[in-house]
């Protein structure tokens, strides 16, 4: 309810006319609800095509991978590499604009490796789609801008001339960034682009910042934990992305510190050279949550100079086959062995099977469990039967009433009963506490009366003693795949109407 619905939701409200940042709250960038607005004129926009768009946006991405890597190494390097990086995220398992930020990623690396006469062109497309990947997601910015400084400053610290080509393609990514600022700078977006994206980093610090029981500065707990997230990794999948994370930054320390390695490196194949800065410093769009897929798309370009460096030390040696092996194991133990009560998984990862839900310990995965819930926000998504007798019950409560102001992180709420409500969305707050950004807004609802056509739906943290409460409604058992939102207290129990006093 809170990743599909606040993706869904965000558009519903932008193609309802709700203005992007001064109404409508983007936490990632404008890059999804514009993309998914051109979409909504010839395929309908609602929680369940934005899973199928996505997924399709994965799959090209794999697609587009595997053809990079088949241009950097050879068809069995590119095969087996392209397996293991299915293995690892084998489809998306929300919409996040992590996965579309990936795509133009891979698009911007693909269009520097192809070889062509039209150069200039090529490198403007590859600038072009970095700077769509920021787009989709802020945070990008904070991951490409010191990759093409230490780039620059690794050349400088040698001595030695930057491609002209990457000089052009640097210019190219700065232009257009330049005119992205100057565009939002005159529909004065700009200060909002930050405060809603990079600007609320520091909202991180309301986290708990204790490690073992010891309370500890809290920029210094952010710090802590990301390096023990990305040293001490909790799985499998996580702990091969440290392996390739590794070794890529032995590798550039080598090229710092040799000038021979850096030369010889540089000389045969500077793209690649690029390809491993870019993916290591794309580890950070982990820094506050470390997710395989996250990593995965932000640094997928460490597996491109992956393939190329086990052609280059390799070449058609029969040695090639131990990293081959490897890798093929690496895949297996990825994925589940099946039991009596569903599946287990070597590495902890539950992308399998597709659907289900526990009841007293045991998985239940039956496909004659889901039905179609009737509710066109929802349009094709199944549910089982204790979620949709909790949105038919929300429907019968709210839907008479013309202002739906959702204080709940349950985001899909408020679409539920069609357009004909006019929909006030709020956002939340790293704390899990939705609040309004219009101060004017967050004032008349969490301490005025409301108007007799106005209906409130929160939590227990919210709070307003000049309205007056109407109905609790229990929440499904499991609002998601597993126990984790019940252990990380993402939803509570029940939610709670609130109507005029």
């Amino acid at each position: 309810p809170w990743h599909w619905g606040s993706i869904a939701g965000i558009t519903k409200d932008y193609i309802n006319g709700f203005e992007l940042f001064k109404d409508i709250v983007l936490l990632f960038g404008p890059g999804q609800p514009f993309l998914y607005n051109i979409i909504n004129k010839f395929y309908t926009i609602n929680y369940y095509s934005i899973g199928i768009i996505t997924t399709i946006v994965h799959t090209l991405n794999l697609i587009l991978i595997y053809v990079i890597l088949l241009n950097l190494s050879n068809r069995l390097i590119a095969l087996v590499i392209f397996l293991f990086i299915f293995s690892l995220v084998p489809y998306p398992q929300v919409p996040w604009p992590d996965f579309y930020s990936g795509l133009c990623l891979t698009i911007s690396c693909f269009f520097l490796t192809v070889p062509s006469k039209e150069k200039n062109i090529y490198l403007f497309i590859s600038a072009l789609f970095l700077v769509l990947s920021i787009g989709f997601r802020n945070s990008y910015i904070i991951t490409i801008l010191p990759a093409f400084l230490f780039y620059i400053l690794i050349y400088l610290f040698h001595t030695t001339k930057i491609p002209i080509y990457f000089k052009k393609f640097f210019f190219y990514f700065f232009i257009l960034i330049l005119i992205s600022i100057f565009t939002l700078l005159i529909k004065d977006n700009l200060i909002l682009w930050y405060e809603q994206g990079l600007g609320r980093i520091g909202e991180y610090k309301n986290l708990d910042s204790s490690i073992n029981g010891f309370k500890i500065n809290e920029s210094l707990f952010l710090i802590v934990k990301f390096i023990y997230h990305i040293l001490i990794p909790a799985r499998l999948e996580n702990f091969y992305f440290l392996l390739i994370l590794a070794l890529s930054f032995f590798l550039i320390l080598s090229c710092l510190f040799k000038k021979n390695i850096f030369l010889k490196i540089t000389n045969k194949n500077d793209k690649v050279f690029f390809f491993v800065i870019l993916g290591i410093f794309g580890s950070i769009q982990s820094f506050n949550q470390y997710e395989i897929w996250r990593h995965l798309n932000s640094s997928i370009s460490l597996f491109f100079a992956l393939g190329y460096f086990l052609k280059e030390i390799f070449n058609d040696n029969k040695y090639l086959k131990i990293p081959i092996a490897l890798i093929i194991i690496f895949c297996v133990t990825i994925f589940p062995l099946p039991d009596k009560n569903g599946y287990k998984h070597l590495s902890g990862t539950n992308y399998f099977p597709l659907r289900g839900f526990f009841i007293n310990g045991k998985f239940m995965n039956n496909p004659k469990l889901y039905s179609d819930s009737n509710i066109n926000f929802f349009n094709g998504h199944l549910f089982n039967e204790e979620h949709i007798n909790y949105y038919n019950e929300l429907k019968k409560t709210i839907c008479n009433y013309q202002k739906i102001i959702n204080y709940s992180i349950d985001r899909t709420i408020g679409y539920i009963c069609e357009d004909k409500n006019l929909i006030i969305s709020t956002y939340p707050k790293n704390d899990n506490r939705p609040v309004f950004h219009k101060p004017n807004l967050e004032f008349k609802y969490s301490q005025l009366n409301l108007d007799d056509n106005e209906v409130v739906i929160a939590d227990k943290k919210f709070s307003n003693p000049n309205i007056k409460f109407k109905k609790k409604i229990y929440l499904p058992k499991y609002t998601r795949y597993t126990y984790s939102d019940t252990i990380m207290k993402y939803f509570d129990k029940a939610i709670y109407i609130y109507i005029k006093k």
